[in-house]
């Protein structure tokens, strides 16, 4: 099968800024290359996959790096925690 993923925007991959989507990205390319699939990432200009990604084709896309949290995303997350 033929998959795509798409990382997030905030920072590019192999910076440590995308967190958790960051690690289980990295981790379903593993899994995935090696039940044989072919897999393509989209991802943010200047990322790196893990080295046991050699097979994957990385398509970078444009964006601007994301600084800090926008204050209103704190605020929304405080008031529900």
């Amino acid at each position: 099968m033929h998959i795509v993923l798409i990382s997030t925007p905030i920072g590019f991959l192999g910076s440590g800024k995308g967190g958790g989507v960051e690690l289980t990205l990295n981790s379903l390319l593993t899994g995935l290359i090696a039940e044989g699939h072919t897999v393509d990432v989209v991802a943010p200009n200047n990322s790196k996959l893990v080295e046991a990604s050699k097979k994957v084709k990385l398509h970078f896309v444009e964006g601007e790096e994301q600084k800090k949290l926008a204050t209103s995303r704190l605020l929304f997350a405080s008031n529900y925690s």
